[in-house]
């Protein structure tokens, strides 16, 4: 674990080098210790960060984390990561031999060489647990809106599409890596057929909420995050359901084509827990 931290808070990460590791390393050390490294934007379990500027070394008790179900995908020089986290309330493996994860969140995390990173931490919850956040008066941090350049044609293709779940299907890229993380845990699906057909499947219509912010990595691949409220397209009169969102895009040729796209809730994964 210490090696892994040892990696969470290297002042850079070039592209050539950028492993599981590093980006696990990362990862655990911003959720189990509370390091941060320079971040673009961020949605984490328990907020949302917007233009991190430094490092942070953060301190906490040594548990143990695994990535499974890993995917990684690159083009041009930004590299990304989506991954399930098991999270164990132990130390090691000796010790955690036998048990069951405490937890399981959701991972996305862009690297690029000369940018900082975008990263989406999330704890699934079950349809009993969003609506029992929801009684609670739980709120999404707001985002101001903030479009850098590059950027502007990839958050016009975001913003125009996801009132219609046929639109948003039509731009998802064809990649065998194409992943999308529904709020619960279950809701994974690999690859740009399986994804099209879910977000078909879901049918959701969908409408920002307050600002979006969106950014690049490199020439190929831009980044789009915003607070959106969804409802079923066939009821838009219904009570809408508020969702944190990013999308990864790719430039192929002239079109940004869909190749990650992650939606979540803020619960604090802290509580009750070790």
């Amino acid at each position: 674990m210490k090696t892994l931290i040892a990696l969470a808070i290297a002042t850079s990460v070039a592209h050539a080098e950028v492993k599981l590791e590093a980006a696990h390393g990362e990862v655990a050390g911003h959720i189990v210790h509370n390091m941060y490294s320079p971040a673009r934007l961020g949605f984490d379990l328990e907020g949302t960060t917007v233009d991190f500027e430094q490092h942070t070394e953060g301190g906490g008790a040594e548990v143990m984390t695994k990535p499974k179900n890993v995917v990684t995908a690159t083009s041009g020089s930004a590299t990304w990561f989506a991954f399930d986290l098991d999270w164990y309330d132990c130390f090691d493996a000796s010790a955690c031999k036998g048990k069951k994860p405490w937890t399981t969140i959701h991972v996305t995390l862009l690297y690029d060489g000369k940018a900082k990173r975008v990263f989406h931490y999330a704890k699934p919850m079950t349809a009993a647990e969003y609506a029992a956040a929801q009684k609670e008066g739980r709120k999404l941090s707001p985002l101001a809106r903030k479009i850098d350049k590059g950027a502007e044609d990839a958050a016009k293709l975001f913003e125009s599409t996801i009132g219609d779940a046929a639109k948003l299907a039509a731009t998802v890229s064809a990649r065998k890596d194409v992943v999308l993380y529904g709020s619960e845990l279950k809701e994974r699906f690999v690859g740009g057929d399986a994804v099209k057909k879910q977000l078909a499947k879901w049918g959701l219509a969908m409408k920002v909420r307050d600002g979006v912010q969106a950014g690049v990595a490199g020439t190929t691949v831009a980044w789009v995050a915003a607070n959106v409220d969804t409802v079923p397209a066939k009821s838009p009169k219904a009570k809408p359901s508020p969702y944190r969102v990013l999308a990864i895009y790719e430039k192929t040729g002239t079109t940004w084509q869909l190749v990650q796209l992650s939606y979540s809730f803020y619960v604090n994964p802290y509580e009750g827990g070790p």
